[in-house]
């Protein structure tokens, strides 16, 4: 991670707001950073490259995404510092990462 921020929906979870949320999850779903390593799956992305990471995931073979509707993807959307460790972190782990 090279930059990130805080948004209202960091703030929200903090306070409470998003009870699905657990403890101690580190935050934040947007942010721009330098690819270090690529997992089996990805050959879209080189370790080098410069990313900005968006704050939805998406699988892209879901019926959702199929009819481009990214947010509600059923093994993606708001998953980073929601449901996984987001960007608010030294490292951090984007799924569907050739989708992103």
């Amino acid at each position: 991670m090279t930059h990130t921020t805080i948004c209202g929906t960091d703030l929200h979870i903090l306070k409470g707001d998003v009870p699905t949320c657990e403890p101690g999850r580190a935050l934040g779903h947007e942010g721009v950073g330098i690819v270090e390593s690529i997992g089996d799956g990805v050959s879209t992305l080189q370790p080098g490259d410069r990313v900005l990471i968006s704050c939805i995931t998406s699988c892209g073979r879901c019926d959702y995404c199929k009819q481009g509707m990214y947010p509600q993807c059923r093994d993606g959307g708001w998953i980073l510092g929601h449901r996984i460790d987001g960007t608010q972190a030294e490292a951090v782990r984007i799924p569907h990462a050739d989708r992103a």
